[in-house]
């Protein structure tokens, strides 16, 4: 990188007009000795660094909001675009702000740059506030305004805003005002600012991975946001240090200071249950919500945060019922319908299938299902969970009725991944994932999965796809259903029932092979299984076909949900702000 010329004879003329380099003998004394943020090149490289730092503490803050917003939001795929173009809509309103900003006569930009990055700082700091008042207006907006699905997931991103606006305009001013700094000549422009773009990417990557896979599953999203702040602290720093006036600097350094140790000490209030889209409609009222969540009404018994989800298990105190949490989502209870529910996940597959030998369970959860499985005459179960703190919070349900049971094990990895690498077949394959929101679980409701799954089953074997009835129109039921027919030869709905009403959970079976086709006979069994099991007053109901599917001119026209367009993604989240708001009963 070379120096500022000493004078305007040692700039090319042809390089001076318009370029930087004549921008800066302009902003220079008359003897054009330099403008007055003229550096050495070990200032202008302390820059560089700053300036790499800078990125990587910004992918900290994307990665931690987008998690933290996620709790709010829920995984969806229009969350997730909302919250990346908030993101990306304050990083375009800053270039613009800071590109004039550094080109304006009379200005310093090294006390401008060491100044946005205290801003990014104090506010990234104050983001942990901000994000605690989210809920409340999510859930306001939802219950009070009831607005048509897209145009809430608009208002989703003015939530965003709430939080990532300022702190990302002052992001965005970054660049040009390092690009001004470093800029010596036109003739070294584009080495220059390409220089200083891939120290920040290279910042970025850095960031990125080390919040996903050391900052969040160690210490947690509050902390590595301080963590953030206090990068871009030591970075505003390292450019007033490059500075020839760093003094103006020292007062703000403290407050900023003071900033990080005053969040650090203060306890924010939080609930143990999250005020998400996944979990308000549970809840009658915004104050419903407080008076039934707080810490004097449920408490976190067990909690583990890692790179997939923060998974806790809470307790009403007084009562035993427990509930587990992932993330955003109420994923199972010991309450009477969620226990009976997942055992039936086991019970009903092996009405109909010839033997039971193998048992591949999808999802470990609450553990009740694998736990079903195993009071089967199995020789084997096997249970695929990509998350593996799900391993500890499912024994503060079942006990060490899994752990102590030498014929089930456990594999912490995606189920697709690991249906194409089994070397067993298995007789049942039982699927019950999380609601079909986000981009993760969305995969294992495709058509590609239930041929794979179909690749899988042995000669006479059974498969059970669980669907969240009580979320999904009917239209929706009528397109999964279709689509696991297109697969296998025979399928079977059955919708649960507690206590005689059904509670909208509903159970497809589905196999290619001759099988049991008297639904009495399946009801016994099943409620043979159940009573040996000690669950009462559970069974289930299978309802016909026809009532999903329709004629052949209405199968015809239903939807398939595939890889390629997995229109249940999208639709989920739709139904799902519907039957808050009221629209739809659950």
């Amino acid at each position: 990188m070379t120096d500022i010329p000493a004078s305007d004879a040692d700039v090319n003329p042809k390089d001076a007009v318009g370029a930087p380099a004549a921008d800066a003998v302009r902003d220079g004394d008359e003897r054009g000795a330099g403008p007055r943020h003229a550096l050495s090149p070990t200032a202008r490289r302390l820059v560089i660094l700053g300036f790499a730092l800078s990125g990587a503490a910004a992918l900290i803050y994307e990665v931690a909001w987008t998690r933290e917003l996620s709790l709010v939001f829920s995984s969806t795929v229009y969350a997730v675009s909302t919250m990346l173009a908030a993101f990306m809509t304050g990083l375009s309103i800053g270039g613009w702000l800071g590109g004039r900003r550094a080109d304006k006569s009379g200005t310093d930009p090294v006390r401008d740059l060491a100044t946005v990055e205290l801003g990014i700082a104090i506010t990234g700091l104050m983001s942990p506030i901000t994000l605690r008042v989210i809920p409340m207006l999510q859930y306001e907006v939802l219950t009070v305004f009831k607005p048509a699905p897209l145009v809430f997931f608009a208002l989703q991103m003015l939530l965003a805003f709430v939080v990532m606006l300022v702190p990302t305009t002052l992001m965005g001013m970054t660049f040009p005002l390092a690009s001004k700094i470093s800029t010596t000549s036109y003739s070294s422009l584009g080495r220059t600012v390409g220089g200083l773009y891939s120290a920040n990417t290279l910042g970025a990557i850095a960031g990125s991975l080390g919040a996903g896979f050391l900052l969040i599953p160690i210490f947690g999203l509050r902390a590595s946001i301080l963590f953030a702040g206090a990068i871009n602290l030591v970075v505003a720093c390292l450019i007033m240090a490059a500075s020839r006036k760093p003094a103006i600097f020292r007062v703000g350094a403290a407050l900023a200071l003071v900033l990080v140790i005053g969040i650090g000490d203060v306890a924010l209030p939080q609930t143990a249950v999250p005020l998400s889209l996944g979990t308000a409609y549970r809840f009658a009222s915004y104050e419903d919500y407080v008076a039934t969540s707080g810490a004097e009404d449920v408490s976190v018994i067990w909690a583990e945060e890692n790179a997939y989800s923060r998974v806790e298990v809470v307790e009403e105190p007084g009562t035993g019922f427990r509930f587990l949490v992932n993330g955003s989502l109420v994923e199972g209870s010991n309450g009477r319908g969620d226990a009976p529910t997942t055992s039936l996940l086991s019970y009903l597959p092996a009405a109909y299938a010839d033997k039971v030998d193998d048992v591949l369970v999808i999802g470990l959860g609450t553990g009740y299902t694998s736990a079903s499985a195993l009071r089967l005459p199995a020789r084997s179960v096997t249970t695929v969970e990509i998350n593996p703190a799900m391993r500890e919070a499912a024994s503060y349900f079942v006990g060490d009725t899994l752990e102590g049971d030498e014929r089930w094990r456990l594999v912490n990895a995606d189920a697709r991944q690991q249906l194409q690498v089994a070397d067993t077949n298995y007789d049942i394959i039982t699927s019950e994932p999380s609601w079909p929101l986000a981009a993760a679980v969305s995969p294992l409701f495709t058509r590609e999965f239930f041929e794979l799954a179909e690749s899988r089953l042995a000669d006479g074997g059974v498969f059970c796809q669980w669907l969240p009835g009580y979320l999904l129109s009917h239209e929706d039921q009528a397109m999964m259903v279709h689509t696991v027919g297109q697969v296998f030869g025979n399928v079977h709905v059955w919708e649960v029932t507690v206590d005689g009403a059904g509670n909208g959970d509903i159970l497809v079976i589905a196999c290619n092979a001759k099988h049991v086709d008297d639904s009495e006979v399946v009801r016994e069994r099943v409620a043979g299984m159940l009573a040996a099991d000690g669950l009462t007053g559970v069974s289930a109901q299978e309802i016909p076909l026809s009532e999903f599917l329709g004629g052949a001119s209405e199968r015809a026209a239903l939807d398939v949900n595939t890889d390629d367009h997995p229109l249940l993604e999208f639709r989920v989240p739709i139904e799902l702000v519907e039957m808050v708001e009221g629209l739809r009963t659950p």
